[in-house]
């Protein structure tokens, strides 16, 4: 539960989706609750693999422009698909902005079903630890992630991705807020 579409699922994957899942049955089985750091860190020893495999192909690059086209044709056909494929009425919503190479990479999740499986079953104090892993997934493109909120904390969780050596990426430094999600400032 909830029911994402098995292998046919867009993002995150079959299985994202549901270690995160996973994550929550884990803490609320442990007598010795693990602290918000520990789910961080098991959260990105599964979600960070794929990306670092990423980066150790030197081409990957969100600095170059042809490099961060590539990555939001790869979300607009993740979108495409999401919405395509409506089999079940629990998965992700995501729309992308059309692209503008000096603006980088626009685009959001309407709907997360981890946040609505957190929020639930009143397990919302642990989604830092999971929205946060977002964060150095994107350095291992050479990007930063640029983000005001997330479903879990906000309405929609809003991405905007620029090179890492971007003036916007400069411009935009990354804050924790009181409940321990990341966001940038200046937005």
């Amino acid at each position: 539960m909830p029911y994402i579409g098995g292998k046919k699922s867009i993002h995150n994957g079959e299985g994202g989706t549901y270690d995160c899942i996973f994550l929550f049955a884990l803490y609320e089985a442990l007598n010795h609750k693990p602290t918000m750091q520990d789910i961080y860190d098991l959260n990105c020893s599964v979600f960070l693999p794929s990306f670092e495999k990423l980066k150790k192909w030197k081409f990957i690059d969100a600095n170059h422009a042809l490099i961060l086209r590539i990555i939001h044709f790869v979300f607009r056909v993740a979108a495409w698909m999401g919405r395509k494929d409506r089999k079940t009425e629990t998965g992700f919503i995501m729309c992308v902005e059309p692209f503008v190479k000096t603006e980088g990479i626009h685009y959001r999740f309407d709907r997360c079903p981890i946040a609505e499986f957190a929020k639930a079953h009143h397990l919302l104090h642990l989604m830092p630890a999971l929205c946060n892993g977002d964060y150095p997934a994107m350095e291992d493109l050479h990007a930063t992630l640029i983000r005001k909120n997330t479903c879990a904390n906000g309405d929609v969780c809003d991405y905007w991705i620029v090179g890492d050596k971007s003036e916007i990426a400069k411009t935009h430094p990354r804050k924790t807020d009181d409940a321990g999600y990341w966001y940038n400032k200046n937005l």
